[in-house]
């Protein structure tokens, strides 16, 4: 069983661009097992919040450019 926290998938250089990364998926599923936390506070229902295009009161302002 590997033990490290090592969070880097990859590697780039300093131009910008799109780099592929392959991801272990059965390491990031036994990870999660294993970890304290886990997936035990995700809350997946209440992400459609951050990216609902609807503003509520008080931040409805006249000259939104939405």
């Amino acid at each position: 069983m590997r033990s490290s926290r090592d969070m880097l998938i990859v590697e780039a250089g300093e131009p910008e661009g799109i780099y592929l990364a392959p991801f272990d998926l059965e390491a990031i599923r036994a990870y999660r097992e294993r970890e304290a936390f886990g997936n035990t506070y995700r809350k997946p229902r209440a992400y459609g919040l951050l990216t609902a295009d609807a503003v509520a009161p008080p931040f409805v302002r006249p000259d939104a450019r939405r």
